[in-house]
């Protein structure tokens, strides 16, 4: 089987694994972290960008509540997720758009908060995409991205990583570095500078990621991410082997019925 040289996150066959097993327990929490730094006030216009299944948008929606708040993302089966899902009672409505980072289908000058959570990484054109956030925001507007740090530094990802490369080899198992390609802040930084932003910030923060119900929780959950097609393209044989591989590598994260590690992000705050 060639290796797939990229994700594809328009397929249809991840987004339902990823609302159930990964919004809630990895992205979410990420989500009140970012809308919380950057000081999103109850009137203000925000777009998030890879919205996905509108995770952040909706964290936004809660705050802004007399605001506006777009969500585009390129994947249409995320975005009818989102769509289903609406906006929280007494939130703000949420518009969701079908779009890609760069060109962004916004007009200039039109937000006051740009969002994008771990969306950065997989954009082709990365300074375009930043170049893109700075155009669509008010002088003056504040921008919060997050990306993963190394994948070392986010413990279950690295023990689904060694499974996978355990079970079928390390061509396949590279992929997974994708998301954790970050070397360090200061490269993030250098990059918004050289998209035009102004005060600029980065911090890193760990939070925990835990599955609840333990390792076969965690196990499915990998099915929850873009590898779902590569994985499921072998036969049911080595899918097994797969599965049996990461529970293996995820069973020293195991504690008491749980399954629990970090994830370490870098933050990116900026003004336009």
């Amino acid at each position: 089987m060639a290796e797939p040289k990229s994700f594809d996150f328009t397929s249809g066959s991840f987004p339902a694994g990823y609302d159930r097993f990964l919004a809630p327990r990895l992205f979410e929490p990420w989500a009140r972290l970012l809308v919380e730094e950057v000081a999103l006030q109850p009137h203000e216009r925000v777009l998030d960008v890879a919205t996905g299944t509108g995770v952040v948008a909706r964290e936004a929606a809660a705050v802004a509540v007399r605001g506006r708040v777009i969500g585009a993302d390129i994947s249409p089966p995320m975005l009818a997720i989102a769509r289903q899902k609406g906006s929280p009672e007494g939130a703000a409505p949420i518009e969701y758009v079908d779009s890609p980072a760069s060109p962004l289908a916004a007009p200039s000058d039109a937000f006051d908060v740009a969002l994008c959570q771990q969306g950065l990484q997989f954009f082709p054109e990365q300074l375009e995409a930043l170049q893109e956030l700075r155009r669509v925001l008010v002088p003056g507007g504040r921008l919060g991205v997050s990306v993963w740090c190394a994948l070392e530094e986010c413990a279950i990802f690295h023990a689904y990583q060694r499974g996978v490369a355990r079970a079928i080899g390390e061509e396949v198992a590279a992929m997974m570095r994708k998301p954790f390609i970050w070397k360090s802040g200061q490269e993030l930084e250098q990059l918004a500078g050289k998209a035009g932003f102004r005060d600029v910030r980065v911090e890193s923060r760990s939070l925990p990621l835990t599955f609840e119900e333990g390792l076969g929780q965690a196990v499915d959950a990998l099915w929850g991410t873009p590898m779902h097609d590569t994985l499921n393209s072998y036969p049911e044989e080595t899918i097994q082997a797969i599965r049996a591989a990461v529970r293996e590598a995820l069973a020293p994260l195991t504690q008491g019925s749980a399954v629990t590690g970090p994830m370490k992000s870098y933050l990116l705050y900026a003004r336009a």
